[in-house]
């Protein structure tokens, strides 16, 4: 059999160091193994333990140092990672058929030259919506530490990095939002493609009592207490603040139910705004709040929860998210966008105003309050999972998408398409 089409996707991080983002790419990586695509990752390397050739989950990835989660590490990684791209170009038989960039930036600078000394198709997949305007507006930018603001004011014009984002053969925006940025940017209507996250359906799936209760021993939580679940970056971005003062007022108050406890998973290494340390001082003494750092079964988490909340103050179209309602949790998020298309329009969530920790703790008591609202909130949210953001229909979107880059773009005699189209299963 004839090898498959090869895709490369570029990528800031990688496991072990994970987000939302780098979940979701890995997810996506294993299923389009199964569609007739070959996909590698290259990589920072932000632990210095992390080998520089390696495998997860049977993906092949590949990292580029120095070593560290700061801005030296970044961009002292991107010289390297372009020279591998330029020295395979010119030697190897098994350079990429289209490169896909998770994210924006100088990464997708990067891409743009590659995949032009390649004469191959790339495609941009920016993470959240804002990103691209903060690229290439430094006016909108956030002031960052020196080392940034220095860079920022010796990058090419914006102009000329605003030319090579949208040289793009595809950009692939997961909401509406983002899609409509892009837009204001000039990039060309006809090659917006939107392409939701997918979930993973059988993964996180409702929980019933039994695994629940089975579950929470396992993970060290009360058996019979309400459970309330955030599942994600510890960020400032992330509403986090808010949430832990939120619940603080609740306890003081007395509203919460006897024996709640609030779970915050995930961790804020390798982030510029990261607020482990505030936390630390907001919730030094509450024994009703767990920490358990960053997770590697958020599926167990989410089935143990009672109730999952996001009061971000923006997001590209989260994972956390859609893991929830594909499991089936009432959800409690910020009056965002992308919340908004998600739970269309607050049928299958309840939502509260960015960062008033007023109506958040107001909502947050309605929910602990009203098993009823607990019980529909979650059937509506797992329905609209399993009918829109099912994984395996996501990748077979963006199988076809490679597919015609490779053939449209990049594939002048077509080989690339027939390899992919050989080695894709048929049904």
């Amino acid at each position: 059999m004839t090898p498959p089409l090869r895709l490369r996707i570029l990528i800031r991080r990688f496991h072990p160091v994970v987000g939302g983002m780098e979940r979701q790419a890995l997810q996506l990586a294993i299923r389009l193994a199964d569609r007739g695509v070959a996909p590698s990752v290259w990589t920072r390397r932000i632990l210095p333990d992390s080998p520089l050739f390696d495998r997860v989950e049977g993906i092949p990835v590949r990292r580029f140092g120095p070593a560290g989660s700061g801005r030296l590490g970044e961009y002292g990684s991107l010289p390297r990672l372009a020279w591998a791209l330029r020295r395979e170009a010119a030697i190897s038989a098994d350079d990429p058929d289209v490169l896909a960039v998770f994210g924006t930036g100088d990464l997708a600078l990067v891409a743009a030259g590659a995949a032009q000394q390649h004469g191959i198709p790339w495609l941009m997949r920016p993470a959240t919506e804002g990103d691209v305007s903060r690229y290439l507006d430094p006016a909108l930018a956030p002031g960052g530490d020196p080392l940034r603001r220095w860079l920022r004011g010796h990058l090419p014009p914006s102009i000329w990095r605003g030319r090579r984002l949208r040289s793009a053969s595809t950009s692939v925006a997961i909401s509406p939002g983002i899609a409509a940025e892009l837009a204001t940017w000039g990039f060309d209507a006809t090659r917006i493609r939107e392409l939701p996250n997918g979930v993973d359906l059988e993964r996180f799936r409702p929980a019933d009592a039994a695994r629940k209760a089975d579950l929470r021993q396992r993970l060290g939580l009360p058996v019979d207490a309400p459970i309330v679940l955030f599942l994600g970056r510890l960020v400032r971005r992330k509403g986090l603040l808010e949430l832990a003062e939120a619940w603080r007022r609740l306890g003081a108050a007395g509203t919460l139910p006897d024996r709640s406890v609030m779970v915050l998973a995930g961790s804020g290494e390798g982030q510029a705004d990261r607020v482990d340390g505030d936390l630390d001082a907001l919730l030094a003494d509450d024994r009703s709040v767990r920490r358990p750092g960053a997770v590697s079964a958020p599926e167990d988490w989410l089935a143990a929860a009672d109730i999952f909340v996001l009061p971000s103050h923006a997001e590209g179209l989260p994972n956390a998210f859609l893991e929830a309602m594909s499991a089936g949790l009432p959800i409690l998020a910020s009056d965002i966008a992308v919340h908004r298309q998600l739970a269309d329009e607050g049928s299958a969530a309840l939502l509260h105003p960015v960062r008033d920790t007023t109506a958040l703790a107001d909502c947050l008591a309605r929910l602990l309050g009203d098993r009823d609202l607990r019980d529909r909130l979650g059937r509506e949210a797992r329905t609209l999972a399993v009918t829109h953001y099912g994984l395996n229909a996501v990748a077979d979107r963006w199988a076809d998408l490679l597919l015609r880059l490779a053939w449209e773009r990049g594939d002048a005699d077509g080989s690339a398409y027939r390899r992919a189209a050989e080695s894709r299963p048929r049904s």
